[in-house]
């Protein structure tokens, strides 16, 4: 007996998610404290609406998180690409106060593209399992990496339309570090290779 709790009450943050003005739903927002920490989250419904988890009175910070192909967001407005993606505190701050919501924390998503491709061996045409690649922007700094899968195939998705580079750094084994496309690379500049344009909505295959 005697195992009590006595609650604080908290205050939750409440907005919209929509693309061109249109609800998204399934998308996380995920509640960011001024440590970086993450405190709380919600998912959005059908009309694009979220209202995460209370959380104590303080400045938070939000950002989304999803897997259907948009371009995912710190609040205010601030791509989440990657390795490019700013650190939660350099957005938006949002005061919580007891017991109440701080509402109008939207966010409009942007769909991006994607790339896709398969990594063989050279001689025998059999897949690579768990190779890493890296996707660099037109500036070439690092925006991505993912691996390879059982099958040799990987996909870096929600990417902003643009120009990109795709390299194998470090594959290991007795394989050659490779810049798309075909171009032999230890140490070279990225931006040398083969130049990979993404659309806004579409996969760009056979990298």
């Amino acid at each position: 007996s005697g195992i009590d709790f006595s609650l604080a009450r908290g205050g939750t943050i409440a907005g919209t998610v929509t693309t061109g003005g249109s609800p998204v739903q399934w998308i996380k927002v995920e509640v960011i404290d001024g440590s970086g920490n993450l405190v709380g989250s919600d998912q959005t419904g059908a009309d694009g609406e979220y209202v995460t988890t209370a959380v104590p009175a303080g400045t938070y910070y939000l950002k989304t998180v999803n897997l259907s192909g948009y371009i995912d967001e710190v609040y205010d407005n601030l791509p989440c690409v990657g390795a490019t993606c700013p650190d939660e505190t350099t957005g938006t701050a949002v005061a919580v106060t007891v017991g109440s919501s701080t509402g109008g924390i939207d966010f409009d998503l942007t769909l991006g593209g994607a790339i896709t491709g398969t990594v063989t061996d050279a001689m025998s045409a059999a897949p690579l399992v768990n190779v890493g690649v890296s996707i660099f922007n037109a500036a070439g700094s690092p925006v991505a990496a993912t691996t390879t899968d059982a099958s040799g195939i990987y996909g870096v998705p929600q990417l902003p339309a643009g120009t990109y580079y795709a390299t194998i750094p470090s594959p290991g084994g007795n394989y050659l570090p490779q810049l798309y496309s075909g171009i032999y690379c230890s140490g070279c500049t990225v931006t040398t290779g083969t130049p990979i344009a993404v659309t806004v909505g579409t996969t760009t295959p056979n990298i």
